[in-house]
């Protein structure tokens, strides 16, 4: 079981890479795109919505998702996560405007979807009701762990124009676009693990036939859930405002430095 969940979080952890990876560089890689000619409060609109856009996208996709990880299993759609996660990783370094830029975004959100019901249903499998409560624990510790080291590994990996010449093909990677192939290349590598070793959890009964359970008591359980995902919004939104503010103040504060010719 230890095995398991630890392969699963490790899973998780990386997706969630994928969230954060674009939030230190957004602001730049726009400009690098030059969509830095359209007024400054256009950018900002600009680069909010690509950051919000991402969990919109999960919002709409994942209740679909977590339905059907009931019935195909949990696996399947773990691998989704993981593979939809690199691809829009490789959309998002392969762009060359905005318009890319919305459709990566979107496209990653959709398919890292897949992944977040299936693994806490993964964790639900897996767990005893006795440790069940630590399981979730743990499955909300690398989802943090991940939107934690996204920022930080996408501002360590950027890196000015590189060149490859194999053969008879040169390879131009882009300013900015590095830390979106190399986050591709550690979701690639993921999925081979995970391939390899990462089992399914759901009984082969229980995901072809969903069995029947008693209609939960919505006027019940009404307030309680209100109340606890009001909280988790409230909570939500300062996180990701933070987010995507900050990281366009320093884009205008060197926009600023430049204009007025010192060094912030």
């Amino acid at each position: 079981m230890i095995k398991k969940l630890f392969l699963l979080l490790v899973c998780l952890f990386v997706v969630m890479i994928g969230f954060g990876v674009s939030l230190p560089v957004l602001p730049f890689y726009a400009q690098h795109l030059h969509i830095a000619v359209v007024p400054r409060e256009t950018i900002a609109i600009h680069i909010t919505l690509l950051t919000s856009i991402y969990a919109f996208a999960q919002l709409i996709t994942a209740p679909f998702w977590g339905q059907l990880s009931d019935r195909v299993g949990r696996r399947p759609l773990i691998l989704i996560g993981i593979a939809g996660s690199a691809i829009a990783q490789l959309l998002f370094g392969f762009a060359s405007s905005l318009a890319m830029l919305y459709v990566a975004r979107a496209v990653g959100g959709v398919l890292a979807a897949a992944m977040l019901p299936a693994a806490a249903a993964y964790v639900s499998d897996v767990t005893t009701e006795r440790d069940r409560t630590q399981g979730m624990a743990w499955l909300g510790t690398a989802v943090s762990l991940g939107a934690i080291a996204g920022p930080a590994f996408g501002g360590l990996t950027t890196r000015e124009d590189l060149h490859f010449t194999l053969g008879f093909f040169d390879l131009k990677i882009e300013n900015y676009a590095p830390p979106f192939f190399l986050a591709a290349g550690l979701m690639f590598l993921t999925l081979l693990v995970a391939l390899r070793w990462l089992p399914e959890s759901l009984p082969s009964r229980s995901a072809t036939v969903v069995p029947r359970q008693p209609a939960l008591d919505w006027k019940r359980l009404g307030k309680p859930l209100l109340l606890l995902l009001g909280l988790a919004t409230i909570a939500q939104f300062g996180l990701t405002m933070f987010e995507a503010v900050f990281a366009l103040y320093p884009t205008f504060r060197r926009s600023l430095n430049t204009i007025e010719g010192y060094k912030f």
